[in-house]
């Protein structure tokens, strides 16, 4: 199964546990948002409902970049498999193309998984008041 097929499934069953959430163009399957809408979600998010569709929307963006990390990961074992070209210093080289992307997505993934945790965090903070 293709790393986009389980991203629509994880996304599809994010959005199936939690009905309200799938109305919103947050929590949509591979939606990417553009910079300005995601701004306006985080400032004009107010409730628990609001803060839930925010953490659902960056689990679904920490997934996707987890599915790209293996992908990394996987081209990465596989040159550095191949003779002298984990060492090889001409460009382009595929070991180190994917050695780098690998810790840009490992990036995202940390920072999307932190966000989605400290928008429940909020969430939690706002229905016990």
């Amino acid at each position: 199964m293709t790393n986009k097929v389980k991203m629509f499934l994880i996304a599809f069953c994010l959005s199936c546990s939690a009905p309200h959430l799938a109305a919103n163009s947050l929590t949509t399957p591979g939606k990417n948002l553009k910079a300005a809408e995601l701004r306006r979600a985080e400032t004009q998010a107010k409730s628990p409902e609001a803060h839930l569709q925010l953490a659902a929307y960056y689990t679904a963006q920490a997934e996707r970049a987890k599915a790209d990390l293996l992908d990394e990961e996987t081209q990465m074992r596989h040159w550095a498999g191949v003779e002298g070209m984990a060492d090889r210093t001409r460009i382009p080289n595929p070991y180190w193309s994917a050695k780098t992307l690998a810790a840009v997505y490992r990036a995202r993934f940390e920072r999307d998984t932190q966000l989605a945790d400290d928008h429940r965090k909020t969430a939690l903070s706002l229905q016990s008041h």
